[in-house]
């Protein structure tokens, strides 16, 4: 099951995500485990996201597969599992990923890492560094989904009592203070690579001094475009090649402080978050459908 990617039936291969990689469209029969599987975790899932987000905007590349998932709430029922196998089977095809010839038939796939840091909703003197509220008249980048190094903006208004777009300044600027006023902390972490990591993967768990969760998710970007500073310290040697971990990442952020900001700065891209309120303690992070990742089920 999980060698395979389900589209729509309805809509044939051609009719699946855009740029859908080299492969082709198998049997449910001949995937490994298939039977065995439990098909109700993934109706389950689909359901939520019928419950949820039915209208959710999404982007033009996604929008005729948006549509036609939205119809097939009424066939989803009730997640018992028999059923659950022969919803999935009678309304999409398994398509098995081959990866691109350039690269022997191999393909790339990630996970998606939800990091957990310690925090505080008050700064104190170990808890400094802060994730900040999307800005007051914020004006999300342009696109859908955004086009890349175009700035986000801000309704402003000026001495004359005309409205005004302004650009949102990149990450040295705001870390200097450019959004002061205009910005809220929602939590402050321990250290400012610890915020940049939250940064990269667009959500996190804070720990709070008195136990309790903080979720965290992604709430804007400031719309410039990202630079890694991993690749940046490979090449720098500053890092091994192949030794490169979010461990020796975060180790060497916090031992190379005035570096560190430097280096975090070469990433001009900046993002904002909101405190999810919508996802319980044992929840995954919120995904692009606008619901909560389940592990091992949700691609």
């Amino acid at each position: 099951m999980m060698s395979a990617l389900a589209c729509l039936l309805g809509s044939g291969v051609s009719g699946c995500t855009p740029g859908l990689p080299e492969g082709q469209a198998v049997s449910f029969a001949s995937l490994a485990g298939w039977n065995d599987d439990d098909h109700g975790a993934v109706r389950s899932l689909f359901r939520r996201f019928c419950a949820s987000h039915p209208d959710a905007p999404v982007s033009d590349a996604l929008k005729a597969q948006h549509q036609a998932l939205v119809a097939l709430c009424p066939a989803a029922g009730e997640a018992d599992s028999p059923s659950a196998r022969l919803f999935f089977e009678d309304h999409f095809v398994p398509y098995e990923v081959r990866g691109t010839p350039e690269r022997a038939g191999r393909g790339f796939l990630t996970g998606y890492y939800e990091p957990e840091f310690a925090g505080s909703l008050e700064p104190t003197a170990d808890f400094t560094a802060p994730l900040l509220s999307l800005p007051a008249g914020y004006v999300p980048p342009p696109g859908n989904p955004p086009a890349p190094g175009f700035p986000a903006r801000r309704r402003v208004i000026d001495a004359g009592g005309t409205e005004q777009l302004q650009p949102l300044p990149p990450r040295a600027e705001i870390e200097s203070g450019a959004l002061a006023g205009l910005t809220r902390p929602l939590v402050y972490l321990k250290e400012p690579g610890q915020a940049f990591i939250i940064h990269v993967q667009g959500s996190a768990r804070i720990r709070l001094v008195d136990g309790a969760i903080l979720r965290v998710a992604f709430a804007g970007r400031n719309g410039y475009p990202y630079t890694s500073i991993g690749r940046i310290l490979l090449e720098r040697g500053e890092i091994a090649k192949g030794g490169l971990t979010l461990k020796r990442l975060l180790d060497w952020l916090a031992a190379h402080p005035d570096q560190a900001r430097e280096l975090m700065n070469r990433n001009e891209s900046f993002i904002f978050f909101r405190v999810n309120g919508d996802v319980g303690d044992d929840d995954g992070p919120t995904g692009a459908a606008g619901i909560p990742l389940l592990a091992e089920r949700s691609l």
